[in-house]
């Protein structure tokens, strides 16, 4: 009886000694995050990332292989605001992996932690009218002028 108790003891050592050295397993949705991990956990993880740098986050292609590192992480890191919100969460369901869904305790959304610079207001008209009064100052043309742009005014193209 006292060695089995023992063994168990033993044994439960072992298995706490033996995941105290192995690596976490970190997936990142970009090659950004994936940099900044690697940096912060040193030798302490293993990091991948979904996304490679030459895509676009906003429509990542996802593939069958996202979902099995999905489902052995220990730790997935998200940009945030929406970024990943076209292919992360069908991957993350499919994945069946509960600690990293987006409430769970091992899902990280970077944009929690971040201060975002600019917000976008208004509505996308008034934005592309504010953005075309800008170009068109930095141009050197009145706004609404009826040139196309890129065209010199008429005065100009005659000369002094």
């Amino acid at each position: 009886m006292k060695s089995r108790i023992f063994g168990a003891a033993l044994f439960s050592v072992l298995l706490a000694s033996a995941n105290a050295f192995a690596q976490i397993k970190v997936v990142a949705t970009t090659q950004d995050l994936e940099s900044i991990a690697r940096e912060i956990g040193g030798t302490k993880v293993s990091v991948d990332s979904l996304a490679k740098g030459y895509q676009d986050p906003h429509f990542v292609e996802a593939k069958p292989s996202f979902i099995l590192k999905l489902h052995s992480t220990d730790l997935l890191i998200a940009v945030g605001r929406e970024l990943e919100i076209g292919w992360l969460p069908p991957l993350i369901n499919q994945a069946r992996n509960p600690r990293i869904q987006p409430n769970g305790d091992r899902y990280l959304d970077a944009s929690q932690t971040a201060k975002i610079l600019e917000i976008p207001t208004g509505t996308v008209k008034s934005r592309l009218h504010r953005g075309r009064a800008a170009l068109g100052r930095v141009m050197g043309l009145e706004a609404g002028a009826d040139r196309e742009p890129g065209r010199a005014s008429r005065a100009s193209e005659e000369g002094p």
